[in-house]
């Protein structure tokens, strides 16, 4: 078997949810994603603030789980989890 094969049929699942809070002031979000082939998987969730009139933070999450050693699906940034803050002035 080839480690590295790429499977002809590839079946994900991804899930998006989002809500809003404090009359759209803050706005969490989560994305889902899985790769039913690899079972492999990847998470995105994030929080929006906006507060105030120009200044915009956002903070986030990224991890992917996945085979490391081919390569494959999310298994190629497994090691690259991300934890972030974006600040985004709008005028």
């Amino acid at each position: 078997i080839d480690p590295w094969r790429i499977h002809k049929t590839q079946k994900y699942f991804s899930f998006l949810v989002n809500t809003q809070y404090d009359n759209k002031r803050i706005v969490p979000q989560l994305l889902f994603l899985y790769d039913f082939e690899e079972h492999a998987y990847a998470v995105k969730t994030k929080i929006d603030l906006a507060y105030g009139t120009h200044f915009r933070p956002e903070l986030g999450v990224m991890y992917m789980h996945g085979n490391h050693d081919t390569g494959k699906s999310f298994g190629l940034f497994q090691k690259n989890a991300q934890v972030y803050l974006r600040l985004k002035y709008q005028f």
